[in-house]
């Protein structure tokens, strides 16, 4: 790895080296270049004025000459052919000046590019020495533990010897009152160097095979590195820290929930859905434990409310795409002495007539008709809000692709005004829903005038059912 590492920072500042030297070439030849120019300039500036000079000694020569004849009126002929020379010479003066003053505009530009190239450099280096760090922190971390079992066995190895020693000593020393206790203390010492000699081969042995594990390490590094990539999810919460840092709460991962709106957008039965997830995870991993923890039936029901605002958001969104609504069709129902209404609305997609509801509960504060158009009107206002918020979100999440806030409708496209592009309102022939369908007629012809639509260009049909 510390070859690799020094083998891409040659690399780098080879590369690095070119850039400079081609930038360097480049800036050279282009102040080379300028000089040139400036230097020709002023050669045919001062040869210019050398010959206007001459011409002046010429004529003031002829002037002195012929002063007796018509001197007023050649002195004035050649003052105005004197003033025309300077006026040429203040020319060329004004031309040199010009190119001076772009030639160091070029050198400041150069200086720019310069400076850049080598803010860039710099930041090149920082990064590859990192990357350095990172790598030599990672071999040092590995060969730390192979170096601690060979301090340990080095350790032992000291100890047998200094053991070793001891018993030399003490063999010596009663070698001559007891010859037995002497031969079996030589056999015990000869056995001890044994094991010395056994100790030594095995720590040699074990240094080897820390140079190989060392390699092996950074082997399996690269394999894990591979293998993570098909590394199964786990089903469990994760810790989510606050903005301070020092507590917080678990939550499920984003996907857990797409699986759980999934499923409730199938009609699963909430109380079904953990084991459903349990089946579908062990059945696609039979082999594996990715099942640490199920979501419970609280945070499936709380679901449920989340479900509701991405259906509303997807509605808003078919809405918006459109340019006019074919029909609008509403009803309404009470339970508990609650008044609920619905809003479908037809429109024609690149698939032909699609049937959308906007919301299918939207329960007003009493049964009037009033209250019930009222409520329909907010309908529309939260549906605009969903779409407003879910730019917003787009926008921050994703700041670098426009095209996907492009795809999203504005809020405003939302409106009941594209009824009025020749669509139809529908309702049931009861009084009350003839008054609400008055009233609602009349709302979207208000919405319409808002747009900018003249009362002539409202086309808006009416029909029972």
């Amino acid at each position: 790895m510390k070859e690799d590492a020094n083998q891409k920072l040659k690399l780098a500042r080879d590369i690095e080296t070119k850039s400079q030297l081609k930038s360097r070439d480049r800036l050279q030849a282009k102040h080379d270049h300028t000089s040139h120019r400036i230097d020709t300039i002023t050669k045919l500036y001062k040869t210019s004025l050398q010959k206007h000079s001459d011409d002046a000694r010429t004529v003031q020569s002829n002037l002195q000459a012929r002063n007796k004849i018509n001197l007023a009126e050649m002195q004035a002929k050649y003052e105005s052919k004197i003033k025309d020379l300077i006026g040429i010479l203040d020319d060329k003066a004004e031309e040199v000046f010009k190119l001076k003053h772009s030639a160091k505009e070029e050198r400041e530009s150069m200086m720019e590019e310069k400076l850049e190239l080598k803010q860039s450099h710099w930041k090149e280096k920082l990064k590859l020495w990192n990357e350095k760090k990172e790598l030599r922190t990672a071999v040092v971390a590995k060969t730390q533990e192979k170096r601690d079992a060979i301090v340990s066995l080095k350790r032992s190895h000291s100890e047998i010897v200094s053991e070793l020693e001891t018993e030399r000593s003490i063999s010596s020393e009663t070698a001559k009152a007891a010859t037995k206790a002497a031969t079996a203390k030589d056999k015990l010492a000869k056995d001890r160097l044994a094991k010395l000699k056994l100790s030594t081969t095995t720590a040699n042995e074990l240094q080897d095979e820390l140079r190989s594990e060392c390699a092996r390490c950074i082997e399996l590094e690269e394999e894990l590195s591979k293998a993570m990539k098909w590394r199964p999810r786990i089903i469990q919460k994760y810790w989510v820290p606050n903005s301070a840092g020092r507590c917080g709460a678990e939550a499920w991962e984003e996907w857990i929930v797409q699986i759980v709106l999934e499923l409730l957008s199938h009609w699963t039965p909430p109380s079904c859905i953990p084991a459903n997830i349990l089946t579908i995870a062990e059945s696609l991993n039979p082999n594996v434990d990715v099942v640490r923890e199920l979501p419970g039936l609280s945070f499936v029901r709380e679901c449920c409310s989340v479900l509701v605002v991405v259906t509303k958001t997807i509605a808003a969104y078919l809405l918006g795409r459109v340019t006019s609504y074919k029909q609008l069709f509403s009803d309404s129902t009470s339970r508990r002495q609650t008044a609920i209404q619905n809003v479908v609305l037809s429109l024609l997609s690149e698939s032909g007539y699609e049937m959308v509801t906007l919301s299918s509960g939207i329960i007003a504060r009493d049964k009037t008709s009033q209250s019930l158009v009222n409520a329909i009107r907010k309908s529309f206002s939260k549906g605009q809000n969903l779409l407003l918020g879910w730019r917003n979100k787009t926008a921050d999440m994703f700041p670098n692709k426009p095209n996907l806030l492009d795809m999203i409708p504005q809020s405003t496209e939302l409106t009941l005004a594209k009824l009025g592009k020749g669509g139809c309102v529908s309702t049931d022939n009861c009084n009350a829903a003839r008054k609400f369908h008055t009233l609602l007629i009349g709302l979207i012809k208000e919405t319409c005038v808002e747009q900018g639509y003249s009362p002539e260009e409202i086309k808006l049909f009416e029909g029972d059912c």
